[in-house]
């Protein structure tokens, strides 16, 4: 009876050990199946983070061309401006050169009166 005592401690042993090896695995297989789960929900979080980047880049995208766009036209509006200022300048300086005539005339006419008045005055002298 007491080998029999000994060998039923001994597959008692066993069998504890056994156990908690059974308990150790477990653990580690739950520790396992969380740090898998903990990595799962970080690569979903990566890949929307992915997603709302791309739809960002894809908002820039939209943007450049836009600004592009933007671009141009202000190149053609500055050119337009550009020709309205030459045609500007030219209309200021056509009542310059009418009055710079006008003041011609004006000196030409005094200048000839004046001529006449002087010429009717040596002949009467």
């Amino acid at each position: 009876m007491a080998e029999s005592l000994y060998e039923r401690s001994v597959v008692l042993l066993i069998y504890l050990y056994v156990i908690e090896l059974m308990k150790m695995k477990g653990k580690a297989i739950m520790e396992e199946r969380e740090f898998l789960e903990q990595y799962g929900k970080r690569i979903d979080s990566l890949e929307r983070d992915v997603c709302d980047l791309r739809e960002v880049q894809s908002e820039i995208r939209t943007m450049n061309e836009t600004l592009i766009t933007l671009a141009n036209e202000l190149k053609h509006t500055n050119e337009h401006l550009a020709r309205h200022e030459r045609k500007i300048d030219e209309l200021d300086n056509v009542p310059k050169q009418r009055i710079n005539q006008l003041i011609t005339a004006i000196i030409g006419a005094v200048a000839g009166g004046l001529v006449t008045i002087i010429i009717g005055y040596v002949i009467k002298s």
